[in-house]
């Protein structure tokens, strides 16, 4: 067994190895899904008790963070971990992606929770939340996943399956990272929190 279960069922406790290893297997299906490099050599890991979110990408240091305690299957994991590395891609690949996201957040003044309420966040999740999904759909279908989705980041992705072919246009999608904001705005508006 690659996971070590608690004592609650389905409740996953996460090691370093299973992670990495976890890594391996799922890196190569985001770079199919998504069209992008998914260069996963020398992750930090870093895993801590808490509950939400339940793993996140820092893209300062080049690290996968995790709650150290996971509620959900080993499948549903995969998908976890595929939309972290989706992350990871798209910062990889489009250098300056984060820092076009700050001048637009500052531009606006934005500030607290609503600096998640831009365009470029909602092209970010809304695309990890496509691969995902896709990841979901061909590999990991009895993942039990619906209870980790985020309602704003799923409103994302509709919104880019219905521009973009149902979501199959990757081109399109990926073309998005480097388009000028008012594409983005176009797509997504400007204030995009989803209630």
């Amino acid at each position: 067994m690659n996971w070590k279960k608690s004592s609650e069922e389905n409740k996953m406790i996460l090691t370093e190895d299973y992670v990495r290893k976890t890594i391996e297997e799922v890196a190569p299906l985001v770079e199919e899904e998504s069209g992008l490099k998914c260069d996963v050599k020398d992750f930090k890991l870093k895993f801590k008790l808490i509950s939400s979110p339940l793993a996140s990408y820092n893209i300062k240091n080049h690290e996968l963070r995790f709650s150290k305690y996971i509620s959900c299957n080993g499948n549903c994991f995969y998908l976890i971990l595929g939309h972290e590395l989706m992350h990871h891609s798209q910062y990889h690949t489009f250098k300056d992606l984060q820092k076009r996201e700050k001048e637009f957040i500052s531009s606006k003044g934005l500030k607290d929770k609503l600096i998640w309420s831009n365009p470029f966040n909602s092209l970010i999740e809304g695309d990890a939340t496509l691969v995902e999904m896709n990841l979901q759909e061909k590999y990991f279908k009895n993942a039990k996943a619906g209870e980790i989705r985020n309602l704003s980041y799923l409103y994302w992705r509709g919104m880019l399956c219905e521009k973009f072919n149902d979501g199959k246009d990757r081109k399109g999608i990926n073309e998005l990272y480097t388009a000028p904001v008012g594409e983005l705005i176009k797509i997504f508006g400007e204030n995009t929190i989803f209630l």
